[in-house]
């Protein structure tokens, strides 16, 4: 037993010698380029996927792995520039959630109950307060629940229209004013290279499956196979047919 144990023990450590990657010239930072495009000012547009909400919220040690964060970290090794966040620094507790002149707006993050093999929100008051303005443009303008027509909207950010139900608070943190939009302060920043990623909320909440988009009349629709279909609106849209279909 012990003849085959050591003869199965060196094949194994073998096959971990035979699989070491091998190249002919070592790889190291100087070895990549950017080829074509400038990373020098890198400027993401979306909403939650982009902005690093998780767990029902946003938070502050959660915000770190957006996907636009963790590209910049490529980028800066070909020469990318710095790349700035919304801040999160009042959130003490990493407990997310939000105060509106404080009164609780959003629920804390969720943990996992492994009791009840459920979610559950953590604990704690949040500390991150709506009405603490910012005033800012960030290389990562993602602003959690935003559609693509509200890139365009003007009053999304004031702090007045969050009761109403026409701003987001999460934007009203850092618009740099109370009329701007958040293509416009993406746009301040003069960036050299941008990413847009919102049409998924459009997508989900359309409650169609299976589907594909087309273009008619300046206006996109979903349309699924039984031909089933439903109006939605992004940049383009706006601007070529401000008349379009409304939104259900």
């Amino acid at each position: 037993m012990k003849k085959y144990q050591s003869i199965l023990l060196a094949a194994c450590a073998f096959s971990f010698v035979a699989c070491e990657p091998e190249f002919e010239n070592e790889v190291t930072n100087e070895s990549y380029s950017s080829g074509e495009a400038n990373f020098s000012t890198y400027v993401s547009l979306g909403n939650s996927l982009t902005s690093g909400y998780m767990d029902g919220t946003m938070y502050r040690s959660g915000q770190q792995y957006s996907f636009p964060n963790l590209l910049a970290k490529q980028f800066a090794v070909v020469g990318g520039g710095a790349f700035t966040q919304p801040s999160f620094d009042d959130d003490t507790n990493d407990l997310g959630g939000l105060l509106v002149m404080g009164q609780p707006a959003a629920a804390t993050r969720l943990i996992l109950n492994m009791a009840t093999g459920g979610p559950q929100n953590l604990k704690g008051t949040p500390t991150i307060e709506v009405s603490k303005l910012q005033a800012k443009a960030y290389n990562n303008m993602g602003v959690p629940g935003a559609k693509s027509f509200h890139l365009l909207a003007s009053g999304y950010g004031n702090l007045s229209n969050v009761p109403l139900g026409k701003a987001n608070p999460y934007f009203v943190r850092h618009a740099t004013s109370p009329n701007t939009t958040v293509l416009s302060d993406a746009m301040a920043l003069n960036p050299s290279f941008k990413a847009k990623f919102t049409l998924n909320l459009e997508v989900a909440s359309s409650g169609l499956f299976n589907c594909s988009m087309v273009l008619r009349d300046n206006v996109y629709w979903l349309e699924n196979k039984s031909g089933i279909k439903k109006p939605i609106a992004s940049c383009c849209t706006l601007a070529k047919n401000p008349n379009r279909p409304a939104l259900t």
